[in-house]
C-alpha cells in the first residue's frame, strides 16, 4: 500500500550518513514524519525537491508500528522562488512553517490549516505584504486550532471593545482582554492596544482575501500585536518560536 498526498515541507534533519527525516504537513493526514533513505547520496533525484517550504506531491509508504513512514518519490508543485529571493518574505514564510509545526499534533488531520498555510505561501510569493500575511495566518491558524486569544471582548463586562472604539488592555498570561474600566480585574502585566490599532486588526483578520494588502499598519503597530501574540504563546504554551527574533517589521 502506498499513499499519495499534497504536502508542504516543514523541517528535515539528517539521519546517518545518507538519509534524512522530514516533517511534512499533508492535506489529508496533517503533520507526519517521513524517513527518506539514501536521499543525501549524490545521484538521488529527489535531493533538491525535499526542501523546507516546498509544496509537493509526495508518495510514501505508511508507517508501521514504532516506525516512520517511508518516502518513495515526489514532484514539486512549487518551491516559491520569489519568497527565497526576499529576506523579509523568507523569514515570514519560515515563521509560518515553524508555527504550524510547533502547534499541530502529529497525525491530526486538518485540511483547513493545510489550505491556509498553502494560501499564505502562495500570497507571499505573489507579493502580499509579509506583515499582513503573518498576522492573518497566525490569527486564523490559532482560531482553527482553538488557541486564539480574545482581543475584541472585555472578559469582565463582556462589551465588545473594538466596536466601542476603546483601547484594549490585553493580558498575555491569560489571553484575555479588558476595557479601561475593567482592567483592574486583570492579572499580570497588560499590553495596551490602542483603539485604532485594534480596529485595523479586526478589519485585517475579517477581511476578504483580496483586501489584505489594503490594510495599513505602522511598524510599531505590527510589533505591538506580534509581541502580544508572542507573549501569550510563551505564557500559555511555553513556546517561543525561534524565528520570532528574525522577523523584520520595518
Amino acid at each position: 500500500m502506498i499513499i499519495q498526498q499534497e504536502a508542504i515541507v516543514l523541517r528535515y534533519i539528517d539521519y546517518g550518513d545518507s538519509s534524512q527525516i522530514f516533517t511534512l504537513f499533508t492535506q489529508d493526514y496533517g503533520k507526519i514524519g517521513v524517513m527518506a533513505k539514501g536521499l543525501k547520496r549524490n545521484k538521488n533525484p529527489y535531493q533538491g525537491a525535499m526542501q523546507v517550504l516546498n509544496h509537493l506531491n509526495v508518495i510514501y509508504y505508511p508507517k508501521k508500528e514504532g516506525q516512520l513512514a517511508l518516502f518513495k518519490e515526489c514532484d514539486i508543485k512549487s518551491h516559491f522562488p520569489a519568497i527565497r529571493k526576499d529576506l523579509p518574505r523568507l523569514f515570514t514564510a519560515l515563521y509560518f512553517v515553524e508555527f504550524v509545526r510547533e502547534f499541530t499534533a502529529e497525525g491530526d488531520p486538518n485540511i483547513r490549516v493545510f489550505r491556509l498555510l498553502r494560501y499564505a505561501l502562495e500570497q507571499l510569493s505573489l507579493g502580499s505584504i509579509p506583515q499582513n500575511m503573518l498576522l492573518y495566518l497566525q490569527w486564523h491558524t490559532m482560531c482553527l486550532l482553538g488557541i486564539n486569544p480574545n482581543l475584541e471582548q472585555c472578559n469582565f463586562c463582556q462589551n465588545y471593545i473594538a466596536l466601542k472604539c476603546m483601547n484594549a488592555f490585553f493580558s498575555p498570561a491569560s489571553g484575555l482582554s479588558y476595557c479601561q474600566e475593567c482592567q483592574k480585574h486583570a492579572r499580570g502585566n497588560l499590553i495596551v492596544i490602542p483603539a485604532i490599532t485594534l480596529q485595523k486588526i479586526h478589519v485585517l483578520v475579517n477581511t476578504h482575501n483580496s483586501r489584505i494588502n489594503q490594510i495599513s499598519l505602522t511598524s510599531e503597530e505590527y510589533q505591538m500585536v506580534f509581541q502580544a501574540f508572542r507573549l501569550y504563546l510563551r505564557f500559555s504554551f511555553d513556546k517561543d518560536l525561534r524565528l520570532s527574533r528574525y522577523l523584520l517589521f520595518s
